[in-house]
């Protein structure tokens, strides 16, 4: 805001001057990580501009920086959006991920900041708004912003900031010498699983599933036999044949999650596990012969109300990495 003393920096909803860019409709395909293709990149709807600022985020905790960006889900109505504390944590081929502090809410947020190649058409914008899952981190903004060079764009997501990932935990408990319990081993792939179903019932593939993809909480934590149960899961996950192999729900539906589906079942610090059961209609309608295992009983009665509500709210916008409930 103009007179406020704090540094503004000017971004658009839209990034100009990319010949043969084509319009973003509100819900597209795909995956995490970014779909790629040949075609200009393309443009999500919302004000233009003649220009886009040249915003470049580097560590500076004392800096209050404030730019003109989209809401991840809704309406294309751009707004002022401030944030501090910037500092990298993160980057490799697709670009730089950053940590901010939300001003109005002190939230803390990560900001993926990705350059727009004007050979290539990138869906993840289109992926991002799209899905609207509670085990796939969440886009909470978006803006453009332009490079050091001539006519270079960067795309900047703004997301739900999760700390740690599942390579971080296996790698502290193998550290230490000591085993995950089986309890977060369970609740984790079933999350997991269960994101799957849900972006692949949105014609969405994940390209890029590992370790390092997969977003814990960073106080969650994590015996020595393998169960029986666990070893015909991954025997069935890892057929050769790909109509032999389980799908994702089928996945879920498993013996080795009945566990989950117990009414007394605690985390080992005697926490709720957290919500599992709370499928919504898009989810209930991919295998529905499968609903009857999916929600046990005691869960019935909250999912048939969460089905309801998400019927009738409609699709939200959501991040393409997959993110597991905290635990604690």
């Amino acid at each position: 805001m103009s007179g406020s003393g704090r540094p503004r920096t000017s971004s658009f909803a839209e990034p100009p001057g990319i010949p043969g860019a084509v319009a973003a409709p509100a819900g597209s395909a795909a995956a995490v990580g970014s779909s790629t293709g040949k075609s200009g990149v393309p443009q999500a709807s919302g004000s233009s501009s003649s220009g886009c600022s040249n915003l470049k985020l580097t560590r500076d905790s004392g800096k209050v920086t404030t730019v003109v960006a989209t809401p991840g889900q809704g309406p294309d109505r751009p707004q002022e959006v401030s944030y501090s504390d910037i500092k990298v944590i993160g980057n490799g081929s697709f670009g730089v991920v950053y940590q901010a502090r939300l001003i109005d809410t002190q939230e803390m947020v990560a900001i993926k900041k990705v350059l727009q190649d004007k050979r290539f058409k990138n869906r993840e914008l289109q992926i991002m708004r799209k899905l609207d899952h509670c085990n796939i981190v969440r886009l909470r903004y978006f803006f453009y912003s332009s490079g050091e060079k001539k006519d270079e764009v960067y795309l900047n997501l703004v997301l739900d900031f999760v700390p740690e990932t599942v390579y971080r935990v296996a790698r502290h408990f193998n550290k230490a010498k000591s085993i995950i319990p089986v309890i977060y081993v369970k609740v984790y792939m079933y999350q997991l699983f269960r994101s799957l179903a849900y972006i692949h019932s949105q014609g969405v593939c994940h390209r890029d599933i590992k370790p390092q993809n997969l977003l814990v909480d960073p106080e969650t934590v994590f015996k020595p036999r393998t169960p029986p149960e666990a070893i015909a899961l991954c025997s069935r996950l890892l057929e050769y044949t790909p109509v032999s192999r389980l799908s994702p729900l089928e996945a879920c539906a498993h013996a080795f999650f009945d566990e989950l589906r117990q009414p007394n079942t605690r985390l080992p610090s005697g926490r709720d596990l957290p919500m599992l059961f709370n499928f919504s209609t898009t989810e209930l309608s991919i295998q529905p012969q499968l609903n009857s295992i999916l929600i046990p009983l005691h869960a019935r009665s909250h999912a048939s109300v969460h089905a309801e509500f998400s019927s009738r709210t409609g699709p939200f916008s959501a991040k393409l990495v997959s993110k597991c409930e905290p635990l604690t």
